[in-house]
């Protein structure tokens, strides 16, 4: 059996070199963008206010799907890992959804 930090840490160092990539990139296309003189595309403001929401929803998904794991772990037959990947997978994948629905509506 895997123990959740063997799971969980390294999907944080990925998540964490991704965004650095992601970071990378956009900085070298700016730069791009400025040596040839072009005018840069303005970015929406509210960019970074939808980005902490879709967080903030990945998180408490996340938080919901642990505690449904541990619920389902608990009650069922289920194993552990099966449990918990599976609620954590599902609740998070919800509320990324849900987030991202509410965001393309305008609702925030």
């Amino acid at each position: 059996m895997h123990s959740l930090e063997e799971i969980f840490i390294p999907a944080i160092v990925l998540g964490i070199i991704a965004y650095i990539l992601k970071t990378w990139m956009e900085h070298r296309e700016k730069m791009r963008l400025i040596n040839k003189g072009a005018d840069m595309p303005k970015y929406e403001s509210n960019k970074s206010f939808f980005s902490w929401i879709k967080l903030a929803g990945l998180l408490i998904g996340l938080s919901i799907g642990i505690l449904a794991g541990n619920l389902l772990a608990e009650t069922t037959v289920l194993s552990e890992d099966v449990a918990y990947s599976s609620m954590v997978l599902m609740f998070g994948g919800i509320s990324v959804f849900i987030t991202h629905t509410f965001e393309k509506k305008g609702v925030f």
